[in-house]
């Protein structure tokens, strides 16, 4: 392998000074093949030839994972890589992930690797390269061998790849992730608000998603005493008439969050129907239409809404003038929940109880005659 590194390196550098380390490989001392290959890999990623180069950067990889202390040549290496900016950025990109794939018993060496081929992708525009294993980074990097701050490092690169190729609920899925690394008292306020401006930019598809970002201690104490954080947990949890309440005093948080005040009051007549009774109960439209602060006339457009949007599941009887309700989004599942669940549970039984109460009785009525 070392044999064919010199040889291929004086091939495609035919003007630079022969390169005679037979003895050394022979042997098997690797550490003068490297410090004589080492400087020419500038050279190398400036070839026209970029399959020849990256082809003698890989040979490069393995000799330098031969040595007996690897890592430190391997992040030295790197940083030279990553440095080329008259290079192709492809062939940059590709020879770290190259590193990548073929360090794995190296994780410092892997995650420098995978933060310069995240760093080489957004800077050059070629995001499209990365992005099917931007949610896969747990399985392709062992990260319980990481330490907190390389994890949040990594998951914070990864996240702004994400931004660029405006894939919110993954973004917002590693900004949970990363978030969840901190302990209460630790402060992450950046990313919190970050976070919550996904959200409540995306309210419906970050619920359906079982994102309950309010929930989170480290998101109310980031940004606690804050209006983001008032207007997230009305939205989290709350109707259209604490989101009314809370316009009157709002002020200019919706247009410093880019956030539409007119869609998150659509959207809030959307959570509040789903707050209303589930079940077999018939509810008037005077009730949906009070609930949802609009005319009688308008009910069935907004429950048509609700079930296009898939929070909620329900049928209208136009003649009755009534809509059921069979199942809607639930924002948030904690204690409260589990209770309702219960109770509802509770008059199930209740009730088939009875109806086998009445069998049992007609049937003696029947067995007696």
């Amino acid at each position: 392998m070392a044999s064919d590194l010199v040889a291929y390196v004086s091939k495609l550098l035919p003007g630079a000074a022969p390169l005679d380390l037979t003895a050394d490989i022979k042997k098997k001392d690797y550490a003068p093949v490297v410090a004589a290959v080492s400087p020419k890999l500038p050279q190398l990623l400036a070839l026209e030839a970029e399959t020849d180069a990256e082809g003698a950067v890989a040979l490069l990889w393995d000799v330098v994972l031969q040595l007996p202390e690897p890592q430190s040549e391997a992040l030295k290496l790197l940083q030279v890589v990553k440095s080329q900016e008259k290079a192709s950025a492809v062939l940059r990109l590709r020879v770290a992930a190259a590193l990548f794939n073929k360090a794995r018993a190296l994780p410092q060496v892997q995650l420098q690797a995978l933060l310069d081929v995240l760093a080489l992708a957004a800077s050059s525009d070629n995001v499209e390269l990365v992005a099917p294993y931007l949610t896969q980074v747990d399985a392709l990097l062992d990260t319980q061998k990481l330490g907190v701050e390389q994890r949040r490092a990594l998951l914070l690169a990864v996240a702004n790849v994400l931004d660029l190729v405006d894939d919110k609920l993954k973004l917002l899925a590693v900004l949970e992730k990363y978030l969840a690394t901190f302990e209460k008292g630790q402060e992450a306020k950046e990313q919190a608000a970050r976070a919550a401006k996904i959200v409540l930019q995306n309210p419906v598809a970050s619920f359906l998603a079982r994102v309950d970002l309010a929930a989170s201690a480290v998101v109310q104490a980031a940004l606690k005493g804050s209006k983001l954080l008032e207007l997230l947990d009305i939205v989290s949890t709350k109707t259209l008439k604490e989101f009314a309440a809370f316009q009157k005093s709002a002020g200019g948080v919706f247009a410093e969050n880019g956030l539409v005040e007119a869609e998150l009051v659509d959207t809030m007549r959307l959570f509040t129907l789903c707050t209303l009774p589930t079940g077999f109960k018939e509810i008037p439209y005077a009730d949906v239409a009070k609930a949802l602060e609009v005319g009688e006339d308008e009910v069935e457009q907004w429950v048509v809404r609700a079930i296009t949007a898939g929070v909620a599941s329900a049928k209208i009887d136009q003649l009755a003038r009534t809509v059921t309700i069979s199942r809607s989004l639930q924002r948030r599942f904690g204690a409260e929940q589990w209770k309702e669940i219960d109770a509802k549970l509770q008059l199930y039984k209740k009730n088939v109880g009875g109806l086998l109460d009445i069998i049992r009785n007609a049937r003696r009525a029947q067995e007696q005659q």
